[in-house]
Parts: structure tokens; sequence; C-alpha cells
């Protein structure tokens, strides 16, 4: 399997109010391939985003090329441990060549509500763990949208192996409706998965291995590739 991407991002971040003591770090999620386990400074609120974001993949004999614009992620400072965040993606389009020709196919994202809370240093710092259970809604296309609610939790936990080096883990629970591996008809499936052997600078989330990619519906096995492969390999 051949995978490459672009990814440009831009990052706005709004202080809702006065912050009397130091402010931490900044720890954006974007662009990253995993989840840190770092919390926004109280009372804040951080406006994520990607220009663009292409991927292309050739695997099977089929090339699959995928555009995503306008994905965008809000976090809102709540307390010192919790923070709460709200992502959509303002349009995509999935692009697939094989044997039988050309599909294609575009429209919005679905919305991912979650919360995110510290259970030990949320700043990212020493061993930092926490804990975030998320739902999605239903409200994006078919294209790179899921088509049905889900709802999962997420464990991300950072270790400082050395100065402003760290390796970051992400645990995850998923579940949701008839999009899961290719089933189909009514029912609920469940996934387990993580994202590991990811490393970098503090303060910058980790970028070797993405999360795995959601396919159109009625693709069996889009949902559920893994590439961790090192950065300069793609």
């Amino acid at each position: 399997m051949m995978r490459k991407s672009l990814f440009l991002a831009g990052l706005l971040v709004l202080p809702a109010s006065a912050w009397a003591g130091e402010l931490r770090d900044l720890c954006p999620d974007r662009p990253g391939k995993a989840t840190p386990a770092c919390i926004l400074d109280p009372g804040h609120v951080e406006y994520e985003a990607s220009i663009a974001d292409w991927a292309h993949d050739r695997s099977g004999g089929a090339v699959d090329d995928g555009l995503l614009i306008g994905d965008s992620l809000l976090r809102i400072g709540l307390t010192t441990a919790t923070e709460v965040q709200i992502g959509w993606t303002a349009w995509g389009q999935d692009r697939t060549r094989d044997a039988s020709g050309v599909s294609k196919s575009s429209g919005t994202g679905d919305v991912t509500i979650s919360i995110r809370h510290s259970l030990q240093n949320p700043d990212g710092k020493g061993v930092s763990i926490a804990l975030q259970p998320f739902v999605s809604l239903p409200v994006g296309g078919s294209a790179i949208g899921a088509g049905d609610w889900g709802a999962g939790l997420t464990i991300p936990a950072s270790f400082e192996l050395l100065r402003n080096l760290q390796f970051a883990v992400v645990p995850t629970i998923e579940a949701a409706v008839d999009d899961l591996a290719g089933l189909e008809g009514d029912g609920v499936g469940a996934v387990v998965g993580a994202v590991p052997g990811s490393a970098g600078p503090r303060g910058l989330p980790p970028r070797l291995c993405p999360r795995p990619r959601r396919g159109p519906p009625g693709r069996p096995g889009s949902r559920g590739r893994w590439d961790c492969r090192p950065a300069g390999d793609r």
C-alpha cells in the first residue's frame, strides 16, 4: 500500500477571559496523527483547522484519492483538567479508480463532540494521561460521513523519554451502527485499536501513525487501516 498525504493547517487561540497565572505550553491536536493528553487552559478557546488535507492510497489494484477542506476543531478549556471539543469537516471528496472505472462522491462531514479530562499532568509533561469520551452525530454526507451515530472512548497517554521528546499511545474503543467492517443491515459493531509508536517534541502532537480512515459506506475493510511507517517514507 502506498499512501501520500499533504496537510496545511491554521491555528487561532482566543483568550476568553483573563488568566492571572502562567499559561501552559501550546499543545494543539492538529496537525497530528494521535491525540495528545494535554488540556487547554481554563477560560480559553482554541480553533484549529486544516486548509487542505489530501491522501493518496494505492492498494489491491485500486487508487483512492481523498480530499478534505476545512477539517476543523474547536477546543474550549473548562477547568484546569477538563476541556470540550467540537470537530467538523466543511467539505470532502473521495475518488476511487479501479478496473471497473472511476467513482466519485463528495459532501460535508459529521460532527464529533468530546470531553477530555486529565487524570495526571494536564500540561502534558512527564507521564500525562487523560480520558476522552466522544460521540459522532451523522449530519454529514455519505462521502466522508459515517451515515450513522457513533460513540467511543480514547485514552490519550504520553511519556517523556528525554527532554523535549515524548512517546504517545492512544488506545481507542468505538461503537457505531451499520458502518463498521462492512456490516450490513441493522446492528451495532465495535472496534478496538491504538495509535502507537509516535514520538516528537513536547508540546507538538505525535505525527507517525494516523487515525484509521473511514471510507465510504459499503466498502468492507476501508475502516481500520493503519499506516505506521516513519513520516519520511510516505
